[in-house]
């Protein structure tokens, strides 16, 4: 079965065609979010439950815990 080679460039292509520079605004501020965000969880004190329940979860699954 022979794929047509026109069909397979657009697979990877968005269906809409917004120029790379527009969206270079809004990766920033989704990163920049996504920073603020982490700083808050990891100032309430998030990080260090987060981390307990993951060592618990590893132990768990080595039969340990």
């Amino acid at each position: 079965m022979k794929i047509n080679s026109k069909r397979r460039k657009r697979r990877g292509a968005s269906a809409h065609t917004v120029p790379n520079g527009s969206r270079l605004p809004a990766r920033v501020l989704l990163i920049f979010c996504a920073a603020l965000l982490i700083a808050a969880g990891i100032a309430r004190g998030d990080a260090s439950a987060l981390w307990r329940k993951a060592v618990f979860v590893c132990l768990e699954c080595v039969g340990i815990g």
